[in-house]
């Protein structure tokens, strides 16, 4: 069931069957209460709060996510939800993960199961920290708060990284545990100084824009071909004396 554009004042009761539900513009003043549908595979649920000032909501949300065990993709767009329930743990077939939530102030650890983790308007978390999930190829972390993201060295199948409006965080970790990593974007993160360690031979796209702090790059001679390296405005870091960057660039541009 799709209801992407109708505003929706009231969730009856739905029928245990639906695999997947989408209702993307949510008028209710409470989470609606989905326990009942524990075949879902897929849950979207975006709120459309009224005024200025939405009362945030302190309970963890939702409340009922622990039952349904069958979940594979779950997003949740809402400017009021401040916590997430823990339960969100025991969803051991969730495979995507997508928050849109700027007020939230915790997020619990989430299954290992994930493949995918989309972060955005995260606005007033610090930390995260990600060293159980082993299994995500995807990583998203767009407009967030974030200062240290722990774990990253855990991250043996990641595939895809990128990293938008991240303007508090100073330091990447060593990303040369990922062996599978293709592509790197990290955008407008104003206060990144350094990617520590190396970076996986396996990388065939890196993209820096707009990192006005960024005064140290991994050596790139390492990097196995072929592959796209983009750095543009990242005005303290002089590309000149980053090893293997004068080489791979004649490459890109014959």
């Amino acid at each position: 069931m799709r209801l992407t554009y109708a505003q929706i004042h009231a969730v009856r009761r739905l029928p245990e069957s639906l695999i997947r539900l989408e209702l993307l513009k949510l008028h209710t003043k409470k989470l609606p209460n989905l326990s009942d549908l524990v075949n879902l595979r897929e849950l979207s649920l975006g709120f459309c709060e009224g005024g200025r000032t939405p009362k945030l909501v302190e309970d963890p949300m939702p409340w009922w996510i622990g039952r349904l065990r069958k979940l594979e993709s779950l997003t949740l767009i809402s400017k009021v939800v401040v916590t997430l329930s823990a339960d969100i743990g025991l969803l051991s077939h969730l495979k995507t993960l997508e928050l849109r939530c700027p007020n939230l102030r915790y997020l619990p650890r989430p299954p290992a199961s994930l493949s995918s983790l989309s972060l955005q308007n995260y606005m007033s978390v610090h930390a995260i920290d990600l060293s159980n999930l082993k299994k995500l190829s995807k990583l998203t972390m767009t407009l967030a708060a974030i200062t240290e993201i722990q774990g990253l060295d855990c991250l043996e199948y990641l595939q895809t990284l990128s990293l938008v409006f991240l303007g508090c965080l100073e330091v990447l970790p060593d990303l040369s545990n990922s062996k599978k990593l293709r592509k790197l974007h990290i955008e407008k993160c104003e206060c990144l100084v350094e990617i520590q360690g190396k970076m996986p031979a396996s990388l065939e796209l890196l993209m820096m824009e707009k990192c006005e702090s960024l005064e140290k790059l991994p050596d790139l001679s390492s990097l196995e071909g072929p592959e796209e390296i983009k750095i543009y405005a990242c005005v303290k870091l002089n590309v000149e004396v980053i090893p293997g960057y004068a080489e791979k660039r004649e490459e890109t541009y014959q």
